[in-house]
């Protein structure tokens, strides 16, 4: 079994077989940043990862400790770098939720009037990363309506989420008794979208 090992005071991690070294990778301290400047695994283990696991553990360590991370070593710089457009792009990446609330006796239209007749809607218009709240309503059912709920990355859906306004939604929609019906979609990144194919 592999053990990933992280020798603190060697500033190194080493990967183990048992009891048998088969990789390791090195760093060296500047001030607040941890500089990668060896990765190593033996050659009959090489092609399992083994390498990757372990620039990955000493980007970890670094985050846990607030130090910044860099490397000399080209192939953790390879994986630093993917990393961070991984990150750049999941910020870049809009979340649009399309939630349907279905009730009776033009209940969920009620609804939507209390939430904008108490201000609510203008409210969460105004939070930081929010960029589309609507309402529409589906010609062919006239007990649905469907919000499209946009927002700029996850962790500002997620502090919308904790947001006192969720209380007051989640009362009006049992004060109505609507069931709820809920699709979430994450936009493409300019750099993994090709727009004409996707209008066609």
């Amino acid at each position: 079994m592999i053990e990933i090992k992280f020798l603190e005071d060697e500033n190194k991690v080493v990967a183990y077989d048992d009891k048998k070294k088969i990789g390791e990778c090195a760093f060296i301290i500047d001030k607040d940043n941890w500089n990668i400047v060896h990765t190593e695994v033996n050659e009959e283990y090489q092609g399992k990862k083994i390498a990757r696991n372990l620039v990955e553990c000493i980007i970890e360590k670094a985050k846990e400790n607030d130090k910044k991370i860099s490397a000399e070593c080209s192939y953790a710089k390879r994986i630093i770098d993917k990393n961070n457009k991984l990150k750049e792009n999941d910020k870049n990446n809009h979340l649009t939720i399309n939630i349907y609330y279905t009730g009776e006796n033009g209940s969920a239209k009620e609804f939507v009037k209390e939430m904008i007749s108490t201000g609510i809607v203008d409210q969460v218009r105004h939070e930081k990363g929010n960029k589309r709240y609507e309402y529409f309503f589906p010609e062919n059912d006239p007990e649905t309506v469907l919000l499209i709920d946009c927002w700029e990355n996850q962790e500002a859906l997620d502090l919308h989420h904790k947001s006192p306004m969720m209380e007051q939604i989640a009362y009006l929609r049992d004060k109505y008794n609507l069931k709820m019906k809920v699709e979430q979609y994450k936009t493409l990144s300019k750099d993994n979208q090709d727009f004409e194919t996707v209008i066609r």
